[in-house]
């Protein structure tokens, strides 16, 4: 994988709501390199002479709590991971100590051996995981194998259902390719909504970062449904990263999503943002839950709210909202830490001066990357200095990963996150919007009124005019941009599910910025990689491009870059 790396480096403004040490977060469990549980020390050792398992290449990504496990992926992004889905028993672990992860739901399910063809018992990569009111885990199978390299495609994306008190296999649902196509991972926080007294009405969102997409998954009709928007889409203006002394541009998109608590309308709220961007945005689920009213134009211009700004270099990979304390938790990449905003304190007032950064650390908070609580309400941290290991690999002798632990409502207390008045935000009104076409919600500064209309100072979002970037100039028609059905089977294992036959319906030429969506699903955009970075780098002698291609294209392949391997086969 290539990075962009800046000959300079930009000037970081301060955030004027910040506690700049960690004095909120103990380190609970920390690695140099991540060692699993295997069937016997004779397989570790085999697996390790033939490369199958290479210490360096396993980097965690995500992580939930169940109980007493502690579920972490390990995404396969390079050759050498072998097992992407696991947990660690966290009464077992003592305070200090660096885990083994245990392969989860076994060890032949994770492995995927050398010169195989059939995937169908088998969890290929997984980024993010969630466990729901019903005690079920869900996640998605993204397919792809050595991710960060030479990108292949083992499988299609799939979304695995586990029974956690049972550990079988309630669903897999296979996606079809008009939703999740060859383009598509669908990495980043997995939100499922349901209530534990109506487990068959569940719905799963999942961004999808890498296509610029949000995908639907209804439970109770087996059926999943994309939806496109212009929020969707990176931050130009927030594409440089400043990591562990190195530079570069990310340019993925939706990636971070949060639900509220039930509101009285019967629907919640979901908080989302992209990777690339400071901005956050927030939506309905009743906009989300029906097919018909995600693919409508008419929902793209009314029902998606641009709340506000975090301030500068305040970029987030996870996001995760404290439903107890109305809390936003996010971790903020560029920062090397961790901030928060109250939902029930600032319903209307999402700003620099309503934010809080509560912890940074540039040694042991390098890439922050992801957020989750446990029943006691304590709050975890993951740091997994990300870009530096899958570009210059772990360092041996250092600490590369730790786990932060705090109580929630110590980590908030004294500052703005603090929900004073400890009433909650549930007035069902979120979604009055206007009409026309404007998608934010008036100014930001103090009031934040939710109703479409009024003026927005800074960064425009709206259709009219706009001065600065414009995002989503262009004129809307047509919807139902993947209506149709799907059918497929349960399973009870690993075995094959029939989950197929979308519909894909057609958008006419519907422009969002820069991205025109028409029939054939042509994206003009500069092309990226799979991990939505540019393909520039710097080396001895100067600044290389390499593998750009900023022309349009006239099919779906939307102009793919020549080192990725989209065909299914056996793992190389």
């Amino acid at each position: 994988m290539k990075w962009l790396t800046f000959l300079s480096l930009f000037v970081l403004a301060l955030h004027q709501n910040v506690d700049c040490v960690n004095t909120r977060f103990q380190e609970r469990y920390s690695w140099r390199y991540l060692d699993f549980q295997f069937p016997d020390e004779r397989t570790r050792q085999s697996l390790l002479s033939s490369r199958e398992y290479i210490p360096s290449a396993n980097v965690p990504l995500g992580t939930e709590i169940w109980r007493d496990r502690f579920f972490v992926s390990v995404p396969r992004w390079l050759p050498g991971i072998i097992s992407t889905l696991n947990y660690f028993s966290i009464s077992a672990s003592r305070a200090g100590s660096s885990p083994r992860l245990i392969p989860y739901p076994n060890f032949e399910s994770n492995r995927i051996r050398p010169n195989q063809t059939n995937f169908n018992n088998s969890i290929i990569s997984v980024f993010r995981m969630k466990v729901d009111a019903c005690d079920r885990l869900w996640f998605v199978d993204t397919g792809i194998d050595n991710f960060a390299g030479t990108t292949q495609n083992l499988a299609t994306a799939r979304l695995f259902i586990i029974d956690l008190r049972t550990d079988r296999l309630i669903r897999r649902y296979t996606f079809d390719t008009s939703v999740a196509p060859n383009d598509s991972v669908m990495g980043g926080n997995i939100e499922v909504d349901v209530t534990a007294d109506n487990c068959d009405r569940a719905f799963a969102y999942m961004p999808d970062f890498s296509a610029y997409r949000l995908v639907v998954y209804s439970y109770e009709q087996n059926s999943a449904w994309r939806i496109r928007h212009p929020y969707f889409y990176f931050d130009p203006f927030a594409s440089p990263f400043y990591i562990g002394g190195l530079t570069f541009l990310w340019v993925d998109g939706v990636f971070g999503a949060s639900l509220s608590t039930v509101q009285s309308d019967g629907f919640r709220i979901l908080y989302f943002s992209s990777i690339s961007t400071n901005y956050q945005f927030a939506v309905s689920t009743r906009y989300l839950r029906d097919r018909d009213l995600a693919t409508n134009t008419t929902t793209l211009l009314q029902a998606y709210r641009f709340l506000g700004t975090r301030g500068p270099n305040m970029q987030t990979t996870a996001h995760a909202l404290h439903q107890p304390t109305g809390t936003l938790f996010y971790t903020l990449a560029n920062r090397n830490g961790i901030g928060c905003w109250n939902s029930y304190r600032f319903p209307n007032n999402y700003s620099p001066d309503t934010n809080f950064i509560l912890a940074t650390d540039d040694v042991t908070m390098i890439f922050p990357n992801d957020i989750i609580f446990d029943e006691s309400e304590n709050i975890w941290l993951l740091s997994d200095r990300l870009p530096v290991s899958n570009i210059q690999g772990l360092r041996e002798n250092e600490v590369n990963f730790r786990l932060f632990v705090a109580p929630v409502r110590d980590v908030i207390r004294g500052t703005v996150c603090e929900n004073i008045n400890g009433s909650s935000n549930s007035n069902g009104n979120f979604n009055s919007g206007g009409s026309g076409s404007n998608f934010n919600s008036g100014g930001n500064s103090g009031s934040g009124n939710f109703n479409s209309g009024g003026s927005n100072s800074g960064s425009n979002f709206n259709s009219g005019s706009n001065s600065g970037s414009n995002f989503n100039s262009g004129s809307n028609s047509g919807s139902n941009f993947n209506s149709g059905s799907n059918s497929g089977s349960n399973s009870n294992n690993f075995g094959n599910s029939g989950g197929s036959g979308f519909n894909s319906g057609s958008g006419s030429g519907t422009n969002f910025g820069s991205a025109s969506f028409g029939g054939n699903d042509n994206v003009n955009f500069p092309q990226s990689n799979r991990q939505g970075l540019y393909a520039y780098e710097v080396n001895n002698s100067g600044l290389r491009v390499d593998n750009i291609n900023n022309s349009s294209s006239s099919n779906s392949n939307k102009n793919r870059p020549p080192n990725r391997n989209t065909s299914q086969g056996s793992r190389n």
